[in-house]
């Protein structure tokens, strides 16, 4: 049985608990994950469950993708407040030079 067979909180419990064979892997590329994250919510209308069949999902995403709680609890944050989980991608910038190299010039011992 595949992953996206499961349609009932009751299923997916059984997978938790091991009682139920599921081919599943770690899904490999951070933007599957949260693609596949996101459908997860949406199949099982995550807004709308009660908090015990939230845990069950939550678990489920946990063990399915690989990340952590905290990074779970932020999707369903994002989830909840857009509708959609999207990854963002880090800033290049960085910090910017307090000093720019002609104001600042080392100290030079002239001796």
């Amino acid at each position: 049985m595949n992953l996206d067979n499961l349609t009932q909180i009751d299923q997916l419990a059984e997978f938790l608990s091991g009682t139920q064979t599921v081919a599943f892997s770690v899904l490999s590329s951070p933007a599957v994950r949260y693609e596949w994250a996101q459908k997860t919510l949406i199949r099982f209308r995550y807004r709308t469950l009660s908090r015990r069949d939230q845990g069950v999902v939550i678990r489920v995403l946990i063990k399915v993708s690989g990340y952590s709680r905290q990074q779970v609890t932020r999707l369903i944050a994002q989830y909840r407040t857009t509708g959609t989980v999207r990854r963002r991608q880090r800033t290049v910038a960085g910090f910017t030079p307090k000093y720019s190299p002609r104001r600042y010039r080392p100290a030079r011992g002239d001796g």
